[in-house]
C-alpha cells in the first residue's frame, strides 16, 4: 500500500490513516494489541517505528514524569520511605479498609 504524501496533513505530530490492505491491517491488530512494534521502511530507506497506541500515550506520559526533576526526587523518596519500612495501610491513613465507604 503506497500513500501519498500531498494526501494528508503531517503538521501534527499524531495523524491517523485508515488501512484497507489486509496483510497491512493483520500487522495493525497485532501491533494495536501489544503483541509486536514494527519498523517500516520506505523505499529509499527511511524507517519509523510503530506501536500501539495505549503504549505510545504511556511512553509519553512516561517522559513527562521522568523530565520534572522535583516528581522523579519525590518518587525516589518515596522508595527510600518502602525500602526502611515507613509505609502505612490505606486504612490506617483514612481509617478505613480501601474499597469500604468509610463509618459514620
Amino acid at each position: 500500500m503506497k500513500l501519498d504524501p500531498d494526501q494528508y496533513d503531517f503538521s501534527n505530530k499524531l495523524k491517523r490513516v485508515k488501512v484497507k490492505d489486509s496483510v497491512v491491517a493483520k500487522a495493525v491488530a497485532r501491533i494495536a494489541a501489544g503483541e509486536q512494534h514494527m519498523v517500516l521502511r520506505t523505499e529509499d530507506g527511511t524507517e519509523v517505528l510503530a506501536m500501539s497506541l495505549e503504549e505510545y500515550e504511556s511512553l509519553m506520559e512516561t517522559l513527562d514524569v521522568l523530565s520534572d526533576e522535583d516528581t522523579v526526587k519525590a518518587i525516589q523518596k518515596g522508595l527510600k520511605d518502602i525500602k526502611a519500612g515507613r509505609v502505612y495501610t490505606h486504612e490506617e491513613v483514612f481509617g478505613h479498609p480501601l474499597g469500604e465507604a468509610p463509618k459514620d
